[in-house]
């Protein structure tokens, strides 16, 4: 009679409205290397061709990660505008576009959105915009020439 199974861990994911259960097991206890686990995703063992599969730790992570995020796409590489950097930005001014000249306040970060956003300060004041409507000035106008 084979042992007792041993759980280290259990816990779930959800992906949209599916929840989806993670048991991990010590590898040693299936006659797998010491530092590596044996993975139940939904009472059934993540086995590659039949044989028992032991993950290590960045493998386990990145199988947990592609449940977790399967469905969501990578953000774009951040853009390239250094802090500080003057930049024209467009800002809405009674219902029109404008674009006023301002500087970067900080560097380009990743909202919750996945929209790159970037600190310009401008008018008086700091604002978090959308790096779509920032644009750096690489050249004086009058001495393009």
């Amino acid at each position: 009679m084979p042992g007792k199974l041993v759980i280290a861990a259990t816990f779930s994911v959800r992906v949209g409205s599916r929840r989806v259960r993670f048991e991990i097991s010590p590898a040693a206890s299936h006659g797998g290397p010491e530092d590596a686990y044996r993975v139940r995703i939904d009472r059934r063992w993540h086995d590659l061709d039949g044989k028992p599969l032991f993950l290590r730790r960045p493998e386990l992570a990145a199988l947990l990660a592609d449940y977790a995020l399967g469905g969501i796409s990578e953000p774009a590489p951040a853009p390239e505008i250094p802090c500080p950097s003057r930049v024209t930005v467009e800002v809405w001014m009674d219902g029109f576009p404008c674009w006023l000249g301002a500087w970067t306040a900080s560097p380009p970060i990743l909202a919750h959105d996945g929209q790159w956003m970037v600190a310009v300060s401008y008018g008086g004041k700091v604002e978090f915009l959308p790096v779509k409507n920032v644009r750096i000035i690489t050249k004086n106008r009058r001495n393009d020439g």
